[in-house]
């Protein structure tokens, strides 16, 4: 929670006070002028008019509350672009440091209790009811002319009701806050409607599953958790899979009209089937629904397409995720070997062989480099290529010439090539030992594919 400048002006309660006030500054905490530190812009300093004119020389759109019992003040050039409060009353130092270390204390605090009471409500309608119930004062809320709360009310008030009028924008969406009180907002007041932009930006993420389109948000949960790129520590809070404690994975070969098949998974549960293309498949992950299950609906219409290759796994931790789609990988092209049209369930037993298989590739698991592996988990269709080109690369002793003669490509395009990898992945082709390292991943993976 942050306090306006203008806000910690009125709360001195205007004793005999100097302000400039350049620039709308906020704060999250109040401090003493330290000589040894670095002034920062979001920070409200006390301190003495000596110590101000000693620091005079270092000080720019900074914030300080003077204390000038001295009369000095008027000698001193302070620049108009400081923001400035000079105390010039016979109050110590101390006195304003508790006065302005309560009115921290007192805005925090009230915002945290509001913050807690409005995210325990799953509607907007109970935030502004929360809203109205804290601040002491009527509130209509409007979006483009249209009055979205209280929903009984067909009609923006009169305007001789209207004390004030707050935008507040959310995911570039208007909404207007109109505030109808007989009395005058009080300070706290003012600060904590400031606060509701973030506070209603929360509640509208948490119950919508954010502004994000669903799809593109959970596409980057789960190449993450393909990649490993992200530690997985709740990766679906906030979205609508949040409560969601089963799964199930579908890993089909890539369709020609992968658009087509999408929308028709799309036409079952928009909110629960998400579709990602990852090297040459595709990988349908249901969050299942124990209140709406869909997984025959699903399955017909992977059936249908009569498919040759067509696995599935259901579990209940995301965290398996990574492996699940490894073992389905490896499986799908068991499949594809053996021409086996069909959609196929894989077992826990199974699951596990596949998985450890996958993993070891004749227990070589540890020498196979993690960004092989990564390449693999990629939804990057040029993953193929860009190990290809960097095998060939790595036996030509890294030349561009040689690599793009055998491959039968430009060299630009192999110099391409390799900075793609250079740059998407963290690895050091100047080193001798990775180099050789992942010459033997590549033989290594080849020899089991």
């Amino acid at each position: 929670m942050y306090l306006s400048f203008s806000a910690i002006r009125e709360a001195l309660e205007h004793p005999d006070i100097r302000i400039h006030e350049h620039f709308n500054a906020r704060f999250s905490k109040l401090d003493y002028l330290n000589p040894s530190q670095e002034l920062k812009n979001d920070i409200l300093y006390l301190c003495t008019i000596t110590e101000f004119s000693l620091h005079n020389h270092r000080i720019e759109n900074q914030s300080f509350v003077i204390i000038d019992d001295l009369g000095l003040h008027d000698k001193i050039n302070i620049s108009t672009d400081v923001n400035s409060i000079i105390l010039t009353n016979k109050q110590t130092q101390f006195t304003h440091l508790q006065t302005l270390n309560g009115l921290f204390a007192k805005i925090s605090t009230a915002f945290i209790e509001l913050q807690q009471i409005l995210l325990e409500e799953q509607e907007t309608d109970a935030f502004w009811h929360r809203a109205m119930e804290f601040l002491r004062t009527g509130l209509t809320v409007e979006q483009n002319g249209l009055v979205l709360f209280p929903k009984q009310q067909k009609e923006r008030p009169a305007a001789a009701l209207i004390q004030s009028e707050v935008k507040i924008t959310v995911a570039d969406i208007e909404f207007g806050i109109l505030i109808h009180s007989k009395e005058e907002l009080s300070l706290l007041q003012k600060e904590i409607l400031v606060s509701l932009e973030p506070l209603f930006f929360q509640i509208l993420k948490r119950y919508t599953a954010s502004f994000e389109p669903m799809e593109k948000k959970m596409s980057k949960i789960i190449l993450n958790l393909l990649q490993s790129q992200t530690p997985v520590i709740r990766p679906l809070e906030d979205t609508v899979w949040e409560d969601r404690n089963e799964f199930q994975m579908y890993l089909v070969d890539l369709p020609e009209k992968q658009e087509e098949l999408t929308k028709a998974l799309s036409d079952i549960d928009p909110v629960s089937v998400l579709s990602i293309p990852v090297q040459d498949t595709l990988l349908i992950l249901y969050a299942v629904d124990p209140l709406n299950e869909s997984t025959k609906a699903i399955e017909d219409r992977l059936v249908k397409d009569k498919r040759i290759g067509s696995c599935s796994y259901r579990f209940t931790q995301i965290e398996e995720l990574q492996n699940v789609w490894k073992a389905l990988h490896l499986h799908l092209q068991i499949l594809r070997r053996k021409e086996t049209p069909g959609l196929f369930p894989i077992g826990d037993a199974v699951i596990e062989v596949l998985t450890e298989d996958y993993r070891s590739y004749a227990s070589v698991y540890p020498f196979i480099h993690d960004m092989i592996w990564a390449m693999l988990a990629s939804d990057d269709k040029e993953s193929s290529d860009l190990l290809d080109t960097l095998y060939i690369y790595l036996l030509n002793e890294r030349s561009y010439l040689k690599t793009s003669k055998e491959m039968d490509l430009h060299r630009n395009s192999i110099v391409y090539r390799i900075n793609k990898i250079t740059g998407r992945y963290d690895v050091d082709l100047e080193d001798p030992a990775i180099r050789q390292n992942l010459l033997l991943s590549y033989r290594l993976l080849n020899l089991h594919a």
